[in-house]
């Protein structure tokens, strides 16, 4: 299934994408096309295909994972390797295992302390 970036220069990111992430892109392909084909029959508006699904009621258990720093500049630096450590080694490991089904929702959120 190849994945095109749709900045310019194009490329190929396929090699991002893992099992379990391919599961999770299809599935919401899927439910796009099931929206969609509601709102074209007349059964629901375009808004209801931009409602975010309810990922703690998808998911029985998930990680959160908080880095904090006391300059900018650190907490950058910080963020990215604590996030680059969790995909290189913790979440590759935990996709490998059998029967196992790992959603990576990547979701960073800034938050300044002023204090």
């Amino acid at each position: 299934m190849p994945i095109i970036t749709p900045a310019y220069q194009q490329q190929n990111s396929t090699y991002n994408v893992s099992t379990s992430t391919r599961v999770v892109m299809v599935e919401e392909l899927k439910h796009g096309l099931a929206v969609t084909n509601e709102i074209l029959q007349g059964k629901s508006d375009w808004p209801k295909l931009f409602e975010p699904r309810n990922f703690f009621q998808k998911y029985k258990h998930y990680i959160v994972l908080t880095a904090s720093a006391s300059t900018e500049e650190h907490h950058l630096e910080w963020s990215g390797y604590v996030s680059m450590w969790f995909l290189g080694i913790v979440f590759r490991k935990v996709e490998n295992a059998a029967s196992v089904n790992v959603d990576l929702t990547y979701v960073i959120q800034s938050f300044k302390d002023d204090l």
